[in-house]
């Protein structure tokens, strides 16, 4: 590592194949990266059959291809796929390959997540970062289960962070609603957070990179251009929404939810304080504060509705977060998304409508 966000990264394999499936599964790398950020070399990669043979990948087995979402939001630097095909792949065979990541703009500090187990059987492994080293021989071999809670609760694991939670800039302006708020202007609070959070399901889609595939300088977008060509990554389709909460006159940021819940207190602890990962706060929510009640401001109520990337079917109120931490990046602190109490009453009225 030449600093939080500059290292080189090696991983090199050695791996026998033992089965028909084992032949499918690797007879092909696939390697995603963003040449904005990163750059890949594949140092070797060879296939040694049983005949004793050994053949390497040459440059013709090797293709480059645009992401999934490239074409979907131009405006954003595509990721890319190196796709290595392996010659002679069989049943006995034994590969190696060795590719290097030189990264030189990483969008967060350096996290790194291993696991000293495996699913595979496996004869050893070795991880090091700069002085950090550890081996295991025959790791321990564990059950293939679906639904497993997350590794680092249950698995030999081990996690190595330079993460740290700080303000991020995030540049939310005010945005002119009109559009979507012209069959709702006589509505109250309520009901513009709901006009804009339908418009923007109905008009706006979520295509591009992940919350933290770019630095945020290279993904942030003006409002304005977002909704000119009606499309955005969710973190900037939740700043628009907030730009446009804010122009029809309604007090709205931005928080950053981790998809914890249902989590043990020691693993959401350790996420934020023991062993900081930001990678787990990539779910963006505008958050709508309406204050209700009192006299002169004395004395009111705050009612908070999170509104995230549902669609417009959605009730307005109850959220998929409920009960999960928060990071607020405008102040670098952490909360509880938390639902009002009245949502659940205009909620069960619109069941009840369709019911009807």
């Amino acid at each position: 590592m030449f600093s939080d966000r500059e290292w080189v990264s090696t991983n090199t394999v050695v791996k026998e194949l033992l089965s028909y499936q084992g032949t499918k599964k690797s007879a092909e790398l696939k390697i995603a990266y963003n040449p904005a950020i990163e750059r890949i070399g594949v140092l070797y990669a060879t296939v040694s059959n049983r005949n004793g043979v050994v053949r390497s990948a040459s440059r013709r087995e090797m293709s480059v291809m645009d992401c999934r979402w490239a074409a979907a939001a131009p405006r954003y630097p595509a990721g890319k796929l190196l796709v290595v095909n392996l010659p002679s792949v069989e049943k006995g065979s034994v590969i190696s390959y060795s590719v290097v990541r030189d990264v030189t703009n990483a969008p967060i500090p350096f996290y790194g997540s291993y696991s000293f187990d495996s699913i595979e059987p496996l004869e050893r492994r070795i991880v090091r970062v700069n002085d950090w080293r550890r081996e295991s021989m025959r790791p321990k071999k564990i059950m293939r289960e679906k639904n497993q809670p997350p590794a680092s609760a249950w698995r030999d694991h081990e996690i190595v962070s330079s993460n740290r939670f700080e303000k991020m800039e995030l540049h939310i302006v005010k945005a002119d609603p009109a559009e979507m708020l012209a069959d709702a202007a006589e509505q109250d609070s309520e009901g513009k957070i709901r006009a804009i959070r339908n418009w923007m399901s109905k008009n706006v889609k979520i295509a591009g990179p992940g919350m933290y595939e770019l630095p945020l300088a290279m993904q942030l977008t003006p409002p304005d251009v977002v909704l000119r060509e009606k499309y955005a990554t969710r973190l900037d389709y939740v700043r628009t929404m907030c730009a446009l909460m804010r122009g029809a006159g309604l007090e709205a940021d931005i928080v950053l939810a981790a998809d914890d819940a249902d989590d043990p207190a020691e693993l959401r602890d350790r996420i934020m304080h023991k062993k900081p990962n930001i990678l787990a706060f990539s779910n963006p929510l505008c958050r709508v504060t309406l204050r209700e009640g009192g006299i002169l401001g004395i004395g009111a109520v705050d009612r908070t509705y999170f509104v995230g990337t549902e669609n417009h079917y959605a009730p307005l109120g109850p959220s998929a977060y409920e009960g999960a931490d928060f990071f607020d990046p405008s102040i670098a602190e952490f909360g509880i998304v938390t639902v009002p109490d009245k949502s659940f009453s205009s909620t069960t009225v619109e069941l009840a409508a369709y019911d009807i």
